[in-house]
């Protein structure tokens, strides 16, 4: 579960995000829109380092390295 939380936080807050640009627009609303996607990558970040067992983040980390 910890490696999809690390996708769906970020993705929840980004469509939340995008909902506040299209309900505000303008320069608010994508002000508003990136920090929704910062701050939700952020915390899934957070939240992965602190659920994940280190042979998933160890796994992270083999993947990152083999994409580059």
């Amino acid at each position: 579960m910890a490696p999809w939380l690390k996708f769906l936080i970020p993705f929840a807050s980004a469509l939340a995000g995008l909902a506040v640009w299209v309900a505000l627009g303008g320069l608010w609303g994508v002000a508003l829109f990136i920090i929704f996607f910062l701050s939700g990558s952020i915390a899934g970040a957070i939240i992965f380092k602190r659920i994940a067992t280190p042979k998933q983040i160890r796994e992270d980390l083999e993947a990152r390295l083999k994409n580059d």
